[in-house]
Formats: structure tokens, sequence, C-alpha cells
């Protein structure tokens, strides 16, 4: 009864870390649909002699532009780079939530490798695969050492921030490319994403707005830099700017010598190839697994998705359509501060952050198909009583 009095919502800063930085969203939510308030990119210390020194260098960043990029509060959702996490689908016996859950208590954390480690655990249901003459679940679970999440979670604590969650970054791309496909009838809705970063790339399956199927690879925007590089006996960083100018060459003039450009792509054009046959495996394996509806769409997003001609290599590796996506498309950009962002570009790179946000949603706005395991923010934007802070990773993950 509460929800249909709230006539507006903000909900919380999403605050994707990753190899390169972090990028941060806030949405708020009204009877007349979704707004963005802000979006902001922080870049890690290029000279950070660690990983730990360049998440340092990230959350001073955030710390200094907070106010600057005119957020709302200060409370945060967070995903953690790829580094640190470990992932793993496996088939287990058909059980109920509960039970899995127990199970994935028991040994979860030795099958992601932590044997000898503290670790949180979380796992997301991706569905029923038939194993012989039997029916199984096909699990994924999700891990991170223990130490590295407080850690981080603390540090953004210390410049003023209040972590509420943790989440997979997958998940929270589903959520953000799934707005549309709540209802149940959605279920029959799969759509291949390639998040595409600095360093790494995921790659789930998603049926409506949950994921199906999960894949990490270690290829990323770093790999062309270095090829493009090499080729072209320029500096990493040199490259580096040069191909951040080609992304916008589906708004106009890039400024770049047509001669490079080719350059460039006949430089990073094997390693796309790569990334597409991978995609390819990932498809096949998908069809193999739970025989199902064929992705309709293959969509890119992350912070390289704007990659020129990525797109179409993978659309003739895979013979799906492949796009860039749009994971902010119906959203109001009007009012946002923008942080120097293009909002007549695709804006793919903003999809997990924006998940992120959205995992605060209040449940009225959702459709019945959305997952019951998020909790409803309450009238002012706080989560309700019944919210589990970082820690819950160790409950699922969807």
């Amino acid at each position: 009864m509460l929800s249909r009095l709230i006539q507006s919502v903000t909900l919380p800063i999403g605050i994707d870390l990753g190899a390169s930085g972090a990028k941060m969203v806030q949405l708020r939510w009204s009877r007349s649909g979704l707004s963005l308030l802000a979006a902001l990119r922080v870049e890690a210390d290029p000279e950070a002699h660690s990983e730990e020194e360049a998440m340092a260098s990230v959350v001073q960043g955030i710390a200094r532009r907070l106010d600057a990029g005119r957020f709302v509060g200060k409370r945060c959702v967070l995903s953690l780079p790829d580094s640190l996490i470990s992932v793993r689908s496996l088939r287990m016996p058909r059980m109920s939530d509960e039970e899995t859950a127990g199970a994935v208590r028991l040994d979860g954390a030795e099958r992601l490798g932590f044997k000898d480690v503290a670790a949180e655990i979380a796992w997301v249901r991706a569905g029923e695969v038939r194993h012989g003459e039997e029916v199984r679940d096909e699990v994924i679970l999700v891990g991170a050492e223990r130490k590295r999440v407080e850690s981080i979670v603390d540090a953004l604590a210390g410049v003023g921030l209040t972590p509420l969650a943790v989440e997979p970054a997958f998940v929270a791309a589903a959520r953000a490319l799934g707005r549309q496909y709540r209802r149940q009838s959605d279920q029959k809705h799969v759509r291949l994403v390639v998040d595409v970063g600095w360093r790494s790339t995921g790659i789930p399956a998603v049926r409506g707005d949950k994921v199906a199927f999960y894949k990490q690879l270690e290829w990323g925007g770093e790999r062309l830099d270095r090829a493009a590089a090499d080729a072209l006996g320029l500096a990493p960083g040199t490259v580096a700017e040069i191909r951040r100018q080609r992304f916008a060459g589906g708004l106009g003039e890039t400024g770049v010598d047509p001669r490079v450009e080719r350059a460039v792509f006949d430089a990073v054009r094997p390693m796309l190839g790569e990334l597409a046959h991978e995609v390819t495996l990932c498809l096949r394996y998908y069809l193999v697994t739970f025989r199902g509806d064929k992705p309709q769409c293959v969509l890119v997003v992350g912070g390289e998705a704007d990659e020129p001609r990525l797109a179409e290599v993978i659309a003739e590796s895979t013979g799906i359509e492949t796009r860039v996506a749009r994971p902010l498309e119906g959203v109001d950009l009007a009012g946002a501060a923008l942080g120097g962002a293009d909002r007549r570009g695709s804006m793919a790179q903003w999809a997990v952050a924006a998940g992120l946000s959205l995992r605060m949603e209040p449940r009225s706005r959702r459709n019945k198909g959305a997952s019951e395991a998020e909790p409803e923010a309450s009238a002012g934007g706080e989560p309700s009583d019944g919210q589990s802070g970082p820690g819950e990773g160790r409950r699922q993950a969807a």
C-alpha cells in the first residue's frame, strides 16, 4: 500500500569497479518512469604498481568527484573487478532455494578454489538441464576472497559512502538490459550479452531479466591497445587515445586519419575474431545445454563496446543479429550530469552501473516476473528492514 503513495524514489549509486577505474550511475524512479541523475567515470592511476594501489586511487577519485557529479545521498551498490571474482557452473540435483543455499555453504568455497581462505559465495540458478535420464539444475557459483571484499567496502565507507550490497556485474547487466522483460512470459526472450572491458570480458546469456549462463574471459581492450601500438610503432597510451577517438565514429567525424583508422583495424582484427569465436562457443554451449529458444540477438556492452566493427565481426561468426546495446534507452537523460559522457551515443559502458542502481527499484515498479529476492525501497528511498549488508553475497545472487 505504501509503495502506491510513493511519488519519487532516488535509487542508490551503482558503482561498477573495473580494472581501469569505476563507472558510477544513479537513477531516480517516479511514476512517470526512470530518469538519470548522474553518470561519472573515474580512472585508475596508470602509474599504480599493483591492483591494491590502483583500487586505492579509484576510491580517492570517487571521493574527490562525488559532489561534483551531483549524486544524491551516499548509499551505493557495487560490483567488483573480474580479477577478484571466481566463477564456476555446476550441475546439482533439483532442490529448493534453501537446500541449494545449504549445499553451496557446504562446499561452494572449495569448488571455487578458496580452500584455505575465507570467501563470500553467491549463486544463481541458471536453469534446468537434462543429465542422462534425470533433470538437474545448472547453478552458477560466484565467489571472492572475503578479505578483499571487506577491504573495498571499508575503503568506500571510509570516504563517506554507505555500501548496501555487493553484486556480480553480470547480474546487474542482466537487470539493466532486462527492464522490459520481467514477466513470466518473457522468459522465452533470450539474448547473449558481451560485456567488453579493458582487461576482461563477461558473456552472460539472459532469459527475460535473469542470467541463464555466464563465462568470463581474459580478453579486453588492453590487448587491442598493445596490438595496435606494436603495429603503429607508438606508445600504448597514445594508441589508447586514438582508439577512444574512433569510438565516436557513430556520432560523426572522429578526427582520426583514415589511414591510421585502417592500420588500427588491421592490427586488432585478428583479436576481434578471437573474441567472436569465443562468443560462438558460448552460444553453442547454451543451445546444447538448455535446448531452449535460440538467442534472438547478441548485445555488446561495456567500456570497449563501441570498438568499430566489433559487432559486425561477432555477427559474422555467430550468424545472429549483433548490436551495441543502449542500456539507458527509455530513461530520461534531460537533467542528468554526465561528467563528459555523450548522451547521443550508445552509453553502453553504463550497463552494469545502471543495473546496480536498479537493484533497489521499488517492487511496485516491477512486473510479476521480477525476482522476489531483491529488497523493496521505502518511501525515503532507504532499504527495508530486511536488507542485508555487503556480506549478503552468501545468499542467492539473483
